[in-house]
């Protein structure tokens, strides 16, 4: 993650120069909060490209990959407190929100790419394992 870029997303770039843990699990939680913080930021980048507001982007959202696991956009809209009534996302919303997680994902796997292949796969196998695979 040292090398990864920072541009876009300053949460990422604070967390990332915060001394990490003397402890494994502590090096690999805060580690794994600093991945997440620089997909977040180029998330929001994305979306930002993509001509999206936030709520808009939020409204679309309905998928697995949320804090709270498959959740719509409103269930997420109304945890982040913003007023109702809520819009109704239109197709071309739902469109541009969907090419945003793509565009998102692009940007990771740039990150990821300076992992050789033996890197790739432990990462892959310890991520599995994580999950209890």
């Amino acid at each position: 993650m040292t090398a990864a870029p920072s541009a876009g997303a300053p949460l990422f770039a604070g967390w990332r120069a915060v001394p990490l843990p003397g402890d494994a699990p502590g090096r690999a939680i805060q580690l794994m909060h600093v991945v997440r913080e620089l997909r977040g930021g180029l998330h929001a980048d994305a979306v930002l490209a993509a001509g999206l507001g936030p709520l808009e982007a939020t409204l679309a959202t309905d998928h697995d990959g949320t804090p709270f696991g498959r959740a719509t956009g409103e269930l997420i809209a109304k945890f982040f407190t913003w007023p109702e009534p809520y819009p109704v996302p239109e197709p071309e919303v739902i469109a541009r929100r969907a090419a945003a997680e793509d565009a998102t994902d692009d940007l990771m796997a740039s990150v990821f790419s300076v992992l050789d292949r033996h890197e790739s796969d432990e990462l892959i196998e310890l991520l599995r394992f994580g999950h209890g695979h």
